[in-house]
């Protein structure tokens, strides 16, 4: 994940989605009517294939014979499920989560808190981070933030699982805890962790029938979008943060996702997952489309000043800019097929027209377009 400020996470797992600025995108009133037909076009061709792929089928169920299960699907030797899959001699050892409703439940990573909610299970979350933004989750009591919780007001809630980002030191929080809770380092940073994850944490809170059926729909929606045919060969300059400058590079939740839609990454070659390379030396790369995520360290590409070294690159010069909400689009939750989808057709709506011979100028921002609410449960 991206490097991150002491007290706010700044990577695309952890946006805030507060934008710096409260101008809005520019008015697309004077956009060419075949740009709007392209659109139309696009977003009707690629919403059938997912929708018709999206079919539910039935839930697989990863359940030992007992009916209980670990977090990552193994079974404990009595039966009963340890949060970390390894086996319990007895309730000393490890706190048993059987997957019961009343399991208490303080997350610190706002993916996890989308995908509880969405399985229905956000009665089982007592406790949340203050820049957790999840709607369903608002009234919650706050232990502090992503990257620094309070102990003692964790403590106090007495939780039976806490869950924290992978890359976040917890050795304080199981200090203060004990042998009363369980700490589960939970990884959502990638494409294919929402769908396993989905899975694990409805085995977790006794929604697993809601968690497959969750994962089935996500991995359908994936699927679908690398059956399809691209509208033309894009390769996609990525933006994450203004100042210092940082970009989407290779094994990242972006390259992810313009894998799945058959995007290139401008930046594939790249040796760190997020770099932070001087604009001027992008400025040769061959590069299609700038996709730039608003909100976390993005305003609108309007409103960024026209003195900025991100106004001069090509793909700003020729106007091939696509906004998309950050929130969507930097998390592993259950809206990651939605987040492929609307990215599918902001890149298909850039190729060039056939009857131009030319992609549309200016920046294309989709906030128009219809979105799924992240509190809203999956039927």
């Amino acid at each position: 994940m991206p490097p991150a400020r002491e007290g706010r996470a700044r990577g695309p797992e952890h946006h805030d989605g507060a934008s710096r600025s409260s101008g809005q995108p520019p008015s697309r009133a004077g956009r060419e009517p075949a740009l709007a037909a392209a659109l139309v076009v696009a977003a009707i061709s690629i919403g059938v294939a997912v929708v018709a792929a999206c079919v539910e089928s039935p839930p697989s169920r990863g359940l030992a014979t007992n009916g209980s299960a670990a977090i990552d699907g193994s079974a404990a030797i009595d039966g009963s499920a340890t949060i970390d899959g390894s086996a319990a001699a007895d309730g000393s050892t490890a706190r048993r989560l059987g997957g019961a409703s009343s399991t208490r439940i303080v997350t610190l990573l706002p993916a996890a808190s989308a995908v509880l909610v969405a399985l229905g299970a956000e009665g089982s979350v007592v406790g949340r981070a203050a820049d957790d933004r999840t709607p369903a989750l608002a009234h919650r009591a706050v232990v502090g933030t992503v990257l620094r919780a309070d102990p003692e007001r964790v403590r106090a809630l007495e939780p039976d699982l806490v869950l924290v980002p992978p890359s976040t030191p917890h050795e304080h929080l199981a200090a203060a805890l004990g042998a009363t809770a369980e700490i589960r380092p939970i990884g959502l940073e990638r494409l294919n962790d929402v769908a396993a994850q989905a899975r694990a944490l409805g085995r977790v809170v006794g929604r697993e029938v809601e968690g497959a059926r969750l994962a089935d729909r996500l991995e359908a929606g994936f699927d679908s979008l690398r059956r399809r045919t691209p509208g033309c060969p894009r390769a996609v300059l990525w933006a994450v943060g203004l100042v210092p400058t940082v970009v989407a590079g290779p094994g990242t939740l972006p390259d992810d996702l313009l894998g799945v839609v058959g995007a290139h990454n401008a930046l594939a070659d790249a040796r760190v997952p997020w770099p932070r390379p001087a604009l001027e030396e992008l400025v040769d790369r061959a590069v299609d489309v700038m996709v730039w995520p608003v909100g976390g360290d993005l305003p609108p590409f309007a409103d960024v000043p026209r003195s900025s070294p991100w106004k001069r690159l090509p793909a700003a010069r020729v106007g091939s800019v696509v906004e998309l909400e950050s929130e969507l689009v930097h998390e592993a939750g259950p809206r990651l097929a939605e987040a492929a989808t609307r990215l599918a057709i902001a890149l298909d709506a850039t190729c060039p027209s056939a009857a131009s011979g030319s992609a549309p100028r200016g920046p294309l921002p989709l906030h128009h377009l219809p979105l799924r609410h992240p509190s809203r449960r999956l039927p």
